[in-house]
């Protein structure tokens, strides 16, 4: 098993003189050789026009987008089908039922050109054949789940690509954490021709469809509920997420009122349901 804090903490207090066994001999996590791994530098705001950008630049590739929940995979999901990028798009998350969660990994195994869009679901313990990028839209918790995404590529010597994309306030932090597991990753700069904006599509696509702008208020209040929640604060500050834009990239007239917020102001944290959340 991934050696876990909680796994050698079970060992510890149940085994007797347990033996562990590494790929790594300096017992840290590390990437593939063959795989070639970068970063960008976006915007919250600015995410969604940079991944479709990337898709319609990648119609020929096989590729896995990850995003931080289910409701965010859902709501990519059902926006980039109906605005048809050219490339058949799948979903995969732990809200679905097995029998569909089966289904599309038989599809996406089989499929030569697709884009899944996933949770951390897929990050461990699943072997997709050929794939030749891995897209993480939201930053990972820590360099443990960044290296489980990223290897999902270049897998047993085949190689590979992934992209992570950082807002400005979580790339020196998070970039740090990676050196500091020597983990070799390239940045690469935008070229403002190849970006296309999506916002004005979205704006539509929610202004017509409230079933849709549903999932656009849940997609919000889930990432802002795991910025929240993370707890390397150094990476993941829930006061510099611009609510207002954040909101009107994914198509919403403005930012839903999120209670916990003013839980955190007063110190104090408790679960609340999407529901409790909306006003």
């Amino acid at each position: 098993a991934t050696q876990t804090k909680s796994v050698q903490d079970l060992a510890r207090l149940s085994l007797v003189n347990p033996q562990y066994i590494t790929t790594s001999p300096d017992k840290e996590s590390i990437t593939p050789e063959s795989l070639e791994q970068s970063y960008i530098v976006t915007s919250l705001p600015d995410k969604l026009d940079v991944l479709w950008s990337f898709i319609k630049s990648h119609l020929s590739s096989k590729m896995i987008v990850f995003l931080s929940s289910s409701k965010q995979v859902h709501f990519i999901y059902e926006s980039f089908r109906k605005l048809q990028p050219g490339i058949s798009l799948m979903k995969l998350h732990g809200r679905q039922k097995q029998k569909a969660r089966m289904e599309t990994t038989y599809k996406f195994n089989q499929a030569q050109q697709c884009c899944l869009f996933a949770t951390d679901i897929v990050a461990r313990g699943l072997d997709f054949p050929a794939i030749d990028w891995v897209v993480q839209v939201d930053c990972p918790e820590d360099t443990s789940t960044y290296v489980h995404r990223v290897g999902r590529c270049a897998r047993f010597g085949r190689t590979g690509k992934s992209m992570l994309m950082l807002t400005p306030s979580e790339e020196t932090e998070f970039i740090k954490n990676l050196k500091l597991k020597k983990i070799d990753i390239k940045k690469l700069n935008i070229k403002s021709s190849r970006k296309k904006t999506i916002k004005p599509q979205l704006q539509s696509l929610c202004f017509k469809n409230p079933e849709l702008k549903y999932l656009g208020q849940k997609a919000f209040i889930s990432y802002a509920k795991s910025i929240y929640i993370q707890k390397d604060k150094a990476v993941f500050d829930i006061s510099k997420i611009p609510l207002e834009e954040y909101a009107r990239s994914l198509g919403l007239s403005g930012a839903p009122n999120i209670k916990f917020l003013d839980k955190v102001k007063d110190g104090k944290q408790k679960a609340l349901t999407d529901e409790e959340l909306l006003k």
